[in-house]
């Protein structure tokens, strides 16, 4: 058996975080859960001196896209994965793990690169089938093949529009960000 790879730790870095539930499975199943999740991120800021820049909550994972002024990247989101991991046990009366293996970090390049996950991170609440943006309609309108009707087309912006819990909200200037949202 194979070592698992270090994760990067960088002072100033940025990185794309995120985590899937085990199995797939919904990490989120009401509103407690991600209100208790929402606060967790909020915490992280303060508590380890990490920005949080942009986020997106879905029913089975998230990411995250934070900056690490003084490293303790790994620290920082084992807390967020651990805390909310034996929380939802004891709530959902479960044990064993909630999220998939490792969380996912990957270090990002300062620059346009920052912006394009930004719009990737925001844009999970509308990548679904239900709104015909599954996996080959998305390659298809990549390649500018898109047949979305207005009607689509509204469905998805309105979907966009009203996603809770993402930073698109106060980044589109549609609700003020709060504090702890770089």
């Amino acid at each position: 058996r194979m070592a698992r790879s270090l994760r990067i730790e960088l002072e100033g870095g940025w990185f794309h975080i995120t985590s899937r539930g085990q199995h797939r499975d919904r990490i989120f199943r009401d509103l407690a859960d991600a209100l208790n999740f929402a606060g967790r991120l909020a915490e992280l800021p303060e508590r380890f001196g990490v920005e949080l820049h942009s986020y997106v909550m879905m029913p089975n994972h998230y990411h995250l896209l934070v900056r690490t002024p003084r490293g303790g990247l790994s620290r920082a989101v084992q807390w967020l994965n651990t805390g909310y991991s034996i929380w939802w046990n004891n709530r959902h009366q479960r044990v064993g793990h909630v999220f998939q293996g490792r969380f996912k970090s990957i270090l990002v390049e300062e620059g346009q690169r920052l912006l394009e996950l930004s719009l990737y991170l925001h844009f999970n609440p509308v990548a679904v089938e239900e709104l015909g943006l599954g996996k080959a309609r998305r390659a298809a309108a990549a390649r500018g093949l898109d047949t979305a009707d207005e009607a689509l087309l509204a469905k998805r912006l309105q979907t966009l529009r009203s996603w809770r819990w993402s930073s698109y909200r106060a980044l589109a200037g549609y609700e003020v960000a709060p504090g702890w949202l770089s």
